[in-house]
């Protein structure tokens, strides 16, 4: 150690700059600069090294370069994300129609149109056969005609329109056949059943009244005689009324069936009894055919 003092102005301290030396004159010192300004931040420290693989046989990894404790290992990088998928398409964009002369579409094909006068005419021709008889027909071909003028217009419906004027057509006419022959078959049944049962024709027989009298005992006896004068044979049924000869009430009706021959004269007779005995009147009221 040397014993050596370094001078006043000289001394330095320990681990720091020089003490300046006090100006001249004892006059306070001035203050001492400002610190500097502090350097700027340390740059970011790099990425950590990738962790080592472990060693083989398992253990626990060597420590890194300069010790320390070593980092954790990163946490796995996620999937990628799925696509995003591509936006859905808009609706179609509006196309005005076009101006000026603008000619609608013809519609569509497929039969997209109903023809309710062809269904209505094919409907009523089927009910001319039914029930409806001409009444039915006369509209099936009215709605028919109706139906084939909207069926030029549309293009539907033509079939059943001709199909309800045809069927309205012939029902008609066959329904009113049916009928003339229905009535003339009834006439002809009704001249077969006054034949079989009505009236004689004056023409075809006869007839006289020879005896009209009552006993005391109320006997009476009512008989004459009828003719045929018809050009076949007749079966006769001679129905007769006996009444009160002074108060004409009717005391009974009687009848007889004689069967005569062409040209042929029989006897016929429609006696009876009566209870109280009075004077009386006899009278045919009916001369009627007899299943002939």
């Amino acid at each position: 150690m040397s014993d050596t003092t370094p001078p006043p102005g000289d001394a330095t301290p320990e681990g720091g700059a020089p003490t300046p030396p006090p100006p001249p004159g004892g006059a306070t010192p001035p203050p001492p600069p400002a610190a500097p300004t502090p350097p700027p931040a340390a740059p970011t420290p790099p990425p950590a090294p990738p962790t080592p693989p472990p060693p083989p046989g398992g253990g626990t990894p060597p420590p890194p370069p300069g010790g320390g404790t070593p980092p954790p290992p990163a946490a796995p990088v996620p999937p990628p994300a799925a696509p995003v998928p591509p936006p859905a398409p808009g609706p179609a964009a509006y196309t005005p129609p076009p101006t000026g002369n603008y000619v609608a579409p013809p519609p569509a094909s497929g039969g997209s149109q109903t023809n309710g006068m062809a269904v209505a005419a094919l409907v009523l021709g089927i009910l001319t056969f039914v029930c409806l008889g001409p009444v039915a027909g006369i509209l099936a071909i009215i709605f028919g005609i109706l139906g084939m003028k909207k069926a030029n217009e549309t293009g539907t419906g033509k079939g059943m329109s001709i199909a309800g004027i045809v069927l309205g057509a012939v029902g008609t006419v066959a329904t009113i056949v049916i009928v003339i022959a229905l009535v003339a078959a009834g006439n002809s049944v009704k001249n077969n059943v006054q034949d079989a049962f009505g009236p004689v024709s004056t023409s075809d027989y006869s007839l006289t009244t020879d005896t009209c009298k009552i006993d005391q005992y109320g006997s009476v006896t009512f008989s004459g005689t009828i003719k045929n004068t018809a050009s076949k044979d007749l079966g006769i049924n001679i129905v007769g009324e006996i009444r009160n000869a002074k108060t004409n009430v009717l005391l009974s009706t009687e009848n007889d069936y004689v069967s005569t021959t062409k040209g042929d004269t029989v006897q016929w007779s429609l006696d009876t009894y009566i209870s109280n005995p009075v004077d009386i009147t006899c009278k045919v009221t009916e001369v009627n055919n007899w299943f002939n």
